[in-house]
């Protein structure tokens, strides 16, 4: 979150950050534009990351999540606390937190994307039954760059790759003759969550 800075001590920092060429000869109009710029750019950064109860609620609930919720999942969570709370708030706040690194959003091309409050590196499994994604302990395969590397003409700064299985709860279901229920179901927003439900999230 931005610090919170008065208008004169905002003007303090423009000028601490304005480049010693810059000098205070110079032409008024261009003092005055640099100053203008931003004095602007600050006031956006500081719009957007304002303090929100809603955001801090969502901030809050992924905290204490390692299943990678839906957006959905939030949603229903916040409400709880936020009635009036809708869902398109919900994913503006997930993309504004995503934007500014706080977490991250993993998309798998299978469901709808999904949300980590971890965001140091480190790899997904995704069940292609129930459509859980958890994390997966593992060290990083960094000579995949150095293999990527060798091949492409430009330059490799990084991968992002998430491994397909059957999770450990399906497999048990599928011992016990069960049929996994599959997470996904376009009919009702709260069968996306299907699988969470058993984890006493309501």
């Amino acid at each position: 979150m931005t610090r919170k800075l008065t208008t004169k001590n905002r003007y303090l920092e423009i000028f601490r950050n304005i480049p010693p060429a810059l000098d205070i000869s110079m032409p008024g109009d261009y003092i005055y534009k640099e100053i203008n710029n931003n004095y602007h750019y600050l006031q956006e950064e500081r719009t957007l990351m304002k303090y929100s109860r809603q955001r801090e609620c969502i901030r809050g609930f992924l905290a204490d999540r390692h299943d990678h919720p839906t957006a959905e999942t939030v949603y229903l969570n916040v409400k709880k606390e936020f009635p009036n709370i809708s869902l398109g708030t919900v994913y503006r706040n997930l993309s504004l937190l995503t934007e500014v690194g706080e977490i991250q959003k993993i998309s798998t091309g299978i469901g709808p994307d999904r949300f980590d409050w971890n965001t140091t590196p480190h790899y997904h499994v995704l069940c292609t039954r129930c459509g859980s994604v958890m994390d997966l302990k593992m060290e990083s395969i960094n000579h995949i760059n150095i293999l990527a590397g060798n091949e492409y003409e430009g330059r490799i700064e990084g991968h992002i790759a998430y491994f397909l299985g059957t999770c450990k709860a399906c497999l048990q279901q599928e011992a016990g003759n069960q049929h996994p229920q599959r997470e996904y179901n376009a009919d009702s927003m709260e069968h996306q969550i299907v699988t969470e439900k058993t984890q006493n999230i309501y």
